[in-house]
């Protein structure tokens, strides 16, 4: 435990002794760590964004209208189904984009037509919600939609908007706006303006596993002259989810090649630092020193600059953070993010190391140190 000690306080040393390289070490390390780390944050802000689209629950199976049709001739259809026994709920998913303005701002944005029931399955909880289903003409909003449409001063709710030339109040706002992709409004609406409803899919949630009510849910289907072909919700989202995490990988590929590259230039900092101490490592050798102190400083000194380039690096993110954000790409820095950045710089450290002993090893320096 003594020599480990040593070992770590002659590493912290030869930091102090090489103030300037050891900056630059550090300071290559934080800008290979960079990518990375906003790479991460980008793919958990999409991660939260596409797992709060889908909906939850259990025992879910998914039907597509091709083509669309009416929203109007579709909750007719879904009435039907969900009247059979053994299904809890049957839901629509439409949405249209409409111009909407408020007293300082105008945006083209998709609204969808909501029920309750779709509400829950979306997992909105009832609170915000609001006044949506009690009043006419009321409207959820999403944070984004809300940030566009008034001043950050401004309390939304309770706001009027202007919507494709009708007036509607603001019942609530989305917390983060990732439970829903899109702004909402009450399905009895209808139609808004001259814009006709049409519907993408219909959704239908059984009490349990039962081919029964979902056979009976097919008939319904065909019978009214649609396509009947109920999927497993979560077969959908793993599909959907698999080539999201395929571009996650080659993007994060990317970034590691990146730092690889960058790790190379460190290595050649590192090693020129270890050439300006042959002097200290003679001497050590001389009074017993072995290669196994020489790896053990090496490893150490680069976990330690791991660690530095670390605590910098998250004031470095957070400005590309909000670069990253002009370009509408939400970034979350969760516990994990944090787990995984942590994880990439112990395993940058061991890398660093481990290439700097090879070419500490093909440069002959141990055996000129050692005399």
């Amino acid at each position: 435990m003594s020599m480990w000690l040593y070992d770590l306080e002659q590493s912290y040393n030869s930091i102090k002794r090489h103030l300037l390289l050891s900056l630059l070490i550090t300071m290559s390390l934080t800008i290979g760590l960079i990518f990375p780390a906003v790479n991460l944050a980008v793919f958990a802000g999409a991660y939260d964004q596409m797992q709060g689209s889908f909906l939850q629950g259990e025992h879910l199976y998914q039907n597509h209208f091709t083509p669309r049709i009416d929203y109007a001739h579709a909750d007719q259809v879904a009435q039907m189904i969900a009247k059979i026994p053994g299904v809890e709920k049957a839901v629509l998913e439409s949405n249209s984009v409409l111009p909407i303005s408020s007293e300082t701002a105008l945006v083209n944005g998709p609204i969808a037509l909501e029920t309750r029931d779709s509400l829950s399955l979306k997992g909105v909880p009832a609170e915000e919600i609001g006044d949506l289903f009690t009043k006419p003409n009321q409207m959820l909003l999403t944070s984004n939609m809300a940030e566009a449409l008034f001043p950050p001063a401004v309390d939304p709710v309770g706001k009027t908007l202007r919507i494709a030339g009708v007036d509607f109040t603001v019942a609530g706002v989305l917390k983060g706006g990732q439970r829903t992709v899109y702004s909402s409004i009450d399905a009895a609406n209808g139609m808004i303006g001259n814009q006709k409803p049409l519907v993408q899919t219909i959704t239908v949630q059984l009490g349990e596993a039962n081919p029964d009510a979902l056979g009976e849910a097919s008939r319904i289907m065909t019978e009214q002259g649609y396509r009947a072909n109920f999927e497993d919700y979560t077969d959908y989202t793993e599909n959907q989810m698999s080539g999201y995490y395929r571009d996650f990988l080659f993007s994060l590929g990317m970034c590691l090649l990146l730092l690889i590259f960058t790790l190379l230039n460190t290595v050649s900092l590192l090693v020129y630092k270890y050439e300006k101490d042959r002097q200290k490592w003679a001497i050590a050798y001389t009074f017993g020193a072995t290669n196994r102190n020489l790896r053990r400083q090496v490893y150490t000194e680069s976990l330690l600059y791991s660690v530095v380039a670390l605590v910098l690096l998250f004031p470095g993110a957070a400005v590309v953070k909000q670069i990253v954000e002009q370009f509408e790409l939400n970034t979350v820095f969760s516990p994990l993010v944090y787990g995984g950045l942590f994880a990439a710089g112990v395993l940058t450290s061991l890398f660093l190391a481990w290439m700097s002993l090879r070419r500490i090893g093909k440069g002959n320096l141990l055996q000129e140190l050692r005399g």
